[in-house]
């Protein structure tokens, strides 16, 4: 039965989850870390073009993984909604709702972060 399902799985969320999981560890480490620095430089250091990079990047990129977070989560909510509170039983499931948990509160902060940037 594998082989029936394999292509769709690896294509429909393997690749996507991958692309997720890279966008977030761009975001948490590197992206944000430039920031951390832009906003630490002497003023009249700072290079509009590189800035206006930077936020070009970093809104693409929290745009992009919070449309797969809430691809993902969807899946989890489905099977949250399926299963009710055996959900929990397994500490997979447990493990995957606090992921989304911590992903959605850091992509959150980040776009209010964006939205109040003066």
């Amino acid at each position: 039965m594998w082989e029936n399902y394999q292509g769709a799985i690896i294509k429909s969320i393997f690749f996507p989850y991958t692309l997720y999981l890279m966008l977030l560890s761009y975001l948490a480490g590197g992206l944000i870390g430039d920031f951390i620095l832009d906003f630490d430089a002497p003023v009249g250091a700072e290079d509009p073009y590189t800035r206006t990079l930077h936020k070009t990047k970093a809104y693409a990129c929290v745009s992009a993984a919070t449309m797969l977070m809430i691809c993902f989560g969807s899946l989890e909510v489905g099977a949250m909604y399926t299963d009710g509170f055996g959900y929990f039983g397994d500490v997979w499931n447990c493990i995957d709702a606090s992921s989304l948990f911590f992903n959605s509160t850091f992509l959150g902060s980040l776009t209010i972060d964006f939205a109040m940037e003066e």
